[in-house]
């Protein structure tokens, strides 16, 4: 008599099961990442839309973080705000079903996973410029 299986919440092996969290080795896993604070990454989510990768949002710091592919970032100049990291430091990474202080905003899955440097960095800039527009001057 065959088993059946129950298919596994995560798309990837370093996302832990259910709600949990695993303390996750940045670079290990082929990607790095971008943060901003939450203020500033939810207009930068509006502006990437569906082109957003995979977001994991962290509501005790305040910050929202992008995946992205290892070693896009090396080189670039980053916007006010914008933090980055090579294979240095650990996150936090939550589980598929984790809702709450520390969970993916965006949730990866098998074709959502790294959002592309160069368009995030256009989506922060895009967002930068118009909030200056806005701002009334003295």
């Amino acid at each position: 008599m065959p088993t059946q299986t129950t298919p596994s919440l995560s798309p990837y092996d370093w996302i832990p099961p259910g709600e949990g969290v695993n303390w996750s080795s940045i670079g290990q896993h082929g990607w790095h990442l971008v943060g901003l604070p939450t203020w500033l990454g939810n207009r930068v989510l509006t502006e990437l839309g569906t082109e957003s990768g995979a977001v994991i949002q962290d509501d005790l710091v305040h910050t929202m973080t992008w995946l992205i592919p290892l070693g896009s970032a090396e080189g670039r100049t980053l916007p006010l705000h914008a933090d980055t990291t090579g294979d240095e430091g650990n996150i936090f990474v939550p589980g598929m079903a984790r809702t709450r202080t520390t969970y993916w905003r965006v949730k990866p899955d098998a074709n959502r996973l790294l959002t592309d440097c160069a368009r995030l960095l256009a989506a922060l800039e895009a967002v930068q410029n118009n909030l200056r527009a806005r701002r009334p001057t003295s």
